[in-house]
């Protein structure tokens, strides 16, 4: 046995997250970058065959789903089942008791300032204990050594949502002439590993030669008497499966066994592929302006109590100093909504959707290293922003202890945010921050990456990704090569056709998409003479030059997190909607984004019930920047009113006309927006305005609260519920 393999079993005895760093010392000095989960599976094949093998196990709970360090049990820290996690006391709340109170349930952080380093030694334990058990499974291959190196490379993949997977897509938008898709170059679509039912896996007991097996990454079948019954039932899930984890496109065991069906896969790559591009300009917002310099702006969705004012109502903060911004917490919530599905064929939404269940899928762990992955981009950015407050920096991460064991546990004993503050503390780092990048060469290195994805003004076209963005060809990946002859070759054959680069131009333009071409030719001279350089310093919202200033549009909205005691929804919408049902709000051409309030029921996690008390409040920001750039270019032949241009005399009236939204739980009802007021919820209209280059300074906010008053005051009931 090896001398990690000793390391990391008698971290498990004592209970303790150590992650990788001191294990695996003798190899990159213990610190390996998380990859891509698509750069991982082209580029170390060995590697991630070994992940799949040892997941396949793993998921499996072959060793019992009792013992701690069993997939089951890890997986459930996060919410269910309403049991400590190997004897560690919940987080005390001071709360009075109430008749649907679930005393001391849940150790999970979500609404608050620990929200991404809570989940930074959740990663780091499940990601020792993969490691391990990829040791313990290299030995017994016919080439151990062989196997014992590719082990070393492994590190937890993230999926990065904004680098494409494939070419040339069609998604439901307003832009075709039909009024009903879009049609862009690339596709953001989930990454292929996630939807294949079958791939092709070399573990020891088949000699080491791969065979079709199914795929681990795909769900979790749940252990018979895991979970209790009155917990499922808590959940209302009618039609939800009990057995197995699903994702949106399918519900039922049948669907299950059915996802690669393309009308589900497609469906799934669909929601993620609409609301995409906006949530990378959000994802720039958050990288590059000043409030989210600020950790805790940057980091969750909560707002601080606010001492009531005569004459003022709970929530209503945007009259107030204080700014409404959105977060890395509801970026996170966007995607778990998506993968899982707010209400998915007549029933209710699936198990990424719902903060008790969500970790037994194999793809959340994929999605929060991406999480983890931004949240350490931006500690490059903003070297000296942590938390403002000690007591917060210091609070105890339950429940893991970074110490071993004792009959007394101490507050000493557990992971602190102080503590989680560097990566390499786990053993891990990221492409994008190994080499220790300064702030500027940071920003620098994110816009490159991900600007050329992202319109600023209706002539625009995407740009062309740079080369270590562009989509990869896996059509060669080991663990995509069926045999001949068999119903997932004929059906990889078909997928592996869209990786192909097109040889044709497909509406991608370079240089960037930031000016027309000729302007950035014209700017780019203007740039390079001192006399223009940092010109117009300051933007006076009574001088903007609108031939020199790009505009994004936002809902900005806020609500108590526990408004419906449990996960829900706000879609928004420019324009009409067609959909009766929630069922199809996601395939809505006019859908310009959404909110999704990550939460549980209070009878299955007490800070959720504390919450809920404090009519605690949070705020989120949802872009719908690209659904009024795609009006202002809309077709005639669609049937749909063209948006004059971006400014704010065409936005205002034409948002007063289309702006639309909805309220959905996680069970499928419908609930009126406007008897959600009365749970804080309050929304208003926002728009920044920012200098194109070569022209410099910090963008403005305008805030147009009259446009969501007037939508209101002439409402019927059927326009908002």
């Amino acid at each position: 046995m090896s001398e990690a393999i000793k390391l990391l079993e008698q971290a498990e005895a004592d209970g303790m997250v150590v992650g990788l760093k001191d294990v695996t010392e003798d190899f990159m000095d213990g610190v390996v970058p998380r990859l891509d989960i698509d750069v991982i599976l082209k580029r170390h094949p060995d590697t991630f065959n070994l992940f799949l093998a040892v997941m396949v196990d793993f998921a499996a709970d072959s060793a019992g789903w009792e013992d701690p360090w069993s997939y089951f049990q890890i997986a459930g820290i996060h919410g269910l089942p309403k049991k400590s996690w190997d004897g560690i006391d919940f987080p005390q709340k001071k709360r009075p008791e109430s008749p649907t109170r679930r005393a001391d349930a849940g150790y999970c952080a979500h609404g608050v300032n620990t929200f991404p380093t809570w989940h930074r030694p959740y990663l780091a334990m499940i990601e020792q204990t993969i490691y391990k058990r990829m040791l313990k499974l290299a030995e017994q291959y016919p080439n151990p050594q062989k196997h014992i190196e590719a082990a070393k490379l492994f590190r937890l993949p993230y999926w990065d949502y904004y680098r494409p997977r494939a070419w040339d897509t069609e998604f439901t938008g307003i832009m075709l002439d039909d009024g009903n898709m879009t049609k862009a170059p690339v596709d953001f679509r989930m990454p292929l590993i996630f939807t294949q039912i079958k791939v092709m896996i070399s573990t020891p007991s088949t000699g080491g030669k791969p065979q079709l097996m199914d795929n681990p990454l795909v769900f979790y079948n749940f252990p018979e008497g895991g979970i209790e019954s009155e917990d499922w039932d808590i959940l209302m899930l009618d039609g939800y499966s009990r057995k197995r984890t699903q994702r949106y496109g399918g519900n039922g065991d049948e669907n299950v066994r059915t996802l690669n069906n393309q009308l589900n896969v497609q469906e799934l790559h669909n929601t993620i592929n609409t609301v995409r591009e906006d949530c990378t300009r959000l994802s720039l917002n958050m990288m590059e302006l000043g409030p989210y310099s600020n950790y805790e702006t940057f980091a969750c969705q909560g707002i601080p109590p606010r001492k009531k004012e005569k004459g003022k109502e709970k929530g209503d903060v945007f009259e107030e100093d204080a700014q409404v911004y959105g977060s890395l917490e509801a970026l996170h919530n966007t995607y778990h909504v998506l993968i899982g599905g707010s209400i998915v064929k007549g029933f209710g939404a699936n198990h990424m959707s719902r903060v008790a269940v969500s970790a037994f899928d194999p793809v959340f762990w994929m999605h929060h290293c991406q999480i983890d992955r931004w949240l350490a981009i931006w500690q490059k950015m903003n070297p000296n922003s942590w938390f403002s407050d000690d007591k917060q920096n210091k609070e105890p991460l339950k429940p893991f202890r970074n110490t071993k064991k004792s009959p007394v546990e101490k507050e000493t004993d557990y992971w602190t945010s102080l503590d989680c503050e560097k990566t390499e503390d786990f053993g891990y780092t990221y492409p994008d921050i190994k080499d220790e990048p300064n702030a500027p060469e940071m920003l620098a290195r994110f816009k490159k990456r991900y600007e050329w994805s992202r319109r600023l003004r209706p002539d625009d076209k995407f740009g062309k990704p740079p080369l270590d963005m562009e989509p990869l060809d896996l059509s060669a990946a080991p663990v995509f090569d069926y045999p001949k002859d068999t119903p997932e070759a004929a059906a990889f054959n078909d997928i592996s056709k869209t990786f192909r680069k097109p040889t044709e131009k497909l509406n991608i333009e370079t240089p960037n998409i930031t000016l027309p071409i000729q302007q950035q030719a014209v700017s780019s001279a203007m740039a390079s003479q001192p006399e223009y350089q940092n010109i117009a310093a300051t933007l006076e919202p009574s001088k903007i030059d609108e031939s020199r200033v790009s505009r994004e549009w936002f809902v900005d909205d806020v609500v108590e997190r526990l408004a419906l005691n449990g996960a829900f929804t706000i879609f928004y919408f420019v324009g009409p909607i067609i959909a009766t049902e929630p069922t199809k709000y996601f395939l809505e051409p006019t859908l310009a984004g959404l909110n999704h309030i990550f939460a549980a029921p209070v009878q299955l996690c007490d800070s959720c019930g504390t919450q809920q008390q404090q009519a605690f409040v949070i705020s989120n920001t949802t872009s719908i920047t690209s659904m009024l750039l795609d009006y202002v270019k809309v077709p005639p032949e669609s049937g749909l009113e063209r948006l004059e241009s971006m400014r704010p005399e065409h936005v205002e009236p034409f948002l007063i006309k289309y702006l639309r939204w909805r309220a959905v739980d996680v069970t499928g009802k419908k609930h009126d927006p406007r008897a959600l007021a009365e749970k804080g919820y309050k929304l208003s209209v926002s728009c920044k305005v920012a200098l194109l280059p070569p022209y410099q300074a910090p963008p403005i906010e305008e805030r147009y609260n009259g446009i969501v008053d007037t939508i209101i005051k002439d409402a019927s009931s059927e326009m908002t519920s």
